[in-house]
């Protein structure tokens, strides 16, 4: 990511969207810092002039804190004097040979509740991968043209997913465990968007 992208980014941004996010009371936390997106997040922030704190677990220019984001007593540190939470966390397609599917479990899921614990208004950054079903994956090879959106798999269970209708790998499906915690908490009134 180079400046030149931070700085297309943040003028792309409402004028509404960037005067409040400058008005917040605090740091943002941004997890996932030295990723693509979550170091994008950090240099856009950076080039607006809004404070954050980059939170992951390898070292790059956007992580100010080294710790895993399902660590809550690490977390809560990072967090101390933030107002708001970008969550661009995640153990996605490119590390699945070298994770367990418990690991994935432990930083997709347990990460993203560790987070909605903290009580802070946040933006939950999720994937199209949890849309890619063995039902969708043999419609499209029939040359069916498919609409993916938010009814292809409910993060709020409205649908009863069979396996034909589940993520159809553990990426998938623990960012799909996320997004139903995060869909949880907001109907138990937290401040959270997917």
């Amino acid at each position: 990511v180079s400046a030149r992208a931070a700085a297309l980014a943040a003028s792309a941004l409402k004028r509404s969207d960037a005067a409040a996010m400058a008005g917040l009371s605090g740091a943002v936390l941004v997890t996932g810092s030295a990723g693509y997106l979550g170091a994008a997040l950090c240099m856009t922030l950076d080039h607006l002039g809004i404070e954050y704190v980059g939170v992951d677990i390898v070292e790059a220019p956007t992580v100010h804190r080294r710790h895993h984001i399902a660590d809550v007593p690490a977390l809560r540190q990072s967090a101390a004097g933030c107002a708001a939470i970008l969550h661009a966390a995640a153990l996605h397609a490119p590390h699945a040979t070298a994770w367990h599917a418990d690991e994935f479990a432990r930083t997709n899921v347990d990460g993203a509740r560790a987070l909605l614990g903290l009580g802070l208004p946040m933006v939950h950054t999720s994937t199209t991968s949890l849309t890619i079903t063995p039902r969708a994956k043999r419609r499209e090879a029939s040359g069916e043209l498919l609409w993916l959106d938010h009814t292809a798999v409910a993060p709020d269970g409205a649908r009863a997913a069979s396996e034909d209708d589940a993520p159809r790998n553990k990426y998938g499906r623990t960012k799909h465990a996320a997004e139903r915690a995060c869909v949880e908490a907001a109907a138990a009134g937290a401040d959270v968007v997917i």
